[in-house]
């Protein structure tokens, strides 16, 4: 069978000859693209994707990962705040207090104290003030007073309108609530 296929070769002329061996090198070549190139080829564009996606993922995890820190940084302040008031701070004499030393005492309409509430593992005790005829600055007052008191203390809702017949001056509702270990 060798033998035929020798002699049937030295009978082509060279341009037979090498037009053959192109046709043969093109059907090899096109045969080595599609067991081993293409294939090659599919894998590297699925390996970028997911290094794509394993990048933006490890990304995420760093901003996580600084959210994170930042959180545990904040309940580590809040909890030495809780700390620092606990047993002898209450809420209602501070706000009675505060309320005294920012000059806003007369225009306290009510001071309901709210029923205490459980939160995991925390009681939030809090008191609702309802305040009329005051000015802008005196309520920022008030607000900086609450925020810097020596409890963890924190305004939970804060409702201003102007007065109808005075509108520079204003109708105020605010939620203070304090926290401490139950």
């Amino acid at each position: 069978m060798m033998d035929s296929l020798r002699q049937r070769w030295s009978d082509y002329s060279t341009r037979e000859r090498v037009l053959i061996a192109s046709g043969v090198a093109a059907i090899l070549l096109s045969a080595l693209f599609l067991v081993v190139i293409d294939p090659w080829l599919d894998r590297l564009s699925v390996l970028d994707r997911q290094h794509a996606k394993k990048a933006r993922d490890y990304e995420d995890l760093i901003r996580l990962e600084v959210q994170y820190r930042h959180l545990q940084d904040r309940i580590t302040k809040l909890e030495q705040r809780l700390a620092k008031g606990t047993g002898q701070f209450s809420l209602l004499p501070f706000l009675e207090e505060t309320a005294a030393s920012t000059g806003i005492r007369d225009h306290i309409v009510a001071m309901q104290p709210q029923p205490t509430v459980p939160l995991s593992g925390y009681q939030e005790t809090a008191v609702e003030i309802r305040l009329d005829g005051m000015g802008l600055p005196q309520l920022l007052a008030l607000l900086a007073a609450v925020e810097h008191a020596p409890a963890l203390v924190q305004v939970k809702r804060l409702q201003i309108t102007p007065r109808y017949d005075t509108p520079h001056l204003l109708q105020v509702t605010i939620r203070v609530a304090s926290y401490e270990k139950a």
